[in-house]
C-alpha cells in the first residue's frame, strides 16, 4: 500500500461515495441534509487487507465531523467500525 492514498468524494443531492481510484469505494445515500446512510463498502480483491476500507472510514468520519453529519448504516463494515470505536458514537445515528 502506498504511504498516502488519495480518497476522493463524489456528492450529489441524494447520494455519494468516497472512493480510491477503482480500488475501493464506500457508497451512501443522503436522506437529510445532515444524514448519510452508508449502504456499501467494497475493496477490490487485489487490495483487500491493505487498509483501504479503514482509509475510507477515516475519510467518512473526518467529513462527518467537519460538516456535522450523522451516519446511519446499512453496511456491516460500518457497524463493526462504530462498535470498535465507541468514542465516535455521537456521529452514529442507530
Amino acid at each position: 500500500m502506498p504511504d498516502t492514498i488519495a480518497v476522493q468524494l463524489e456528492l450529489s443531492e441524494y447520494s455519494g461515495r468516497f472512493y480510491i481510484s477503482d480500488s475501493a469505494e464506500m457508497k451512501f445515500d443522503v436522506v437529510e441534509p445532515a444524514t448519510f446512510v452508508v449502504t456499501h463498502t467494497g475493496v477490490s480483491l487485489v487490495h483487500r487487507g491493505e487498509g483501504y476500507a479503514q482509509t475510507l472510514f477515516e475519510a467518512l468520519i473526518a467529513y462527518a465531523k467537519e460538516h456535522e453529519i450523522k451516519i446511519e448504516s446499512r453496511c456491516s463494515f460500518i457497524d463493526k467500525m462504530f462498535e470498535r470505536h465507541p468514542e465516535l458514537s455521537r456521529l452514529w445515528s442507530k
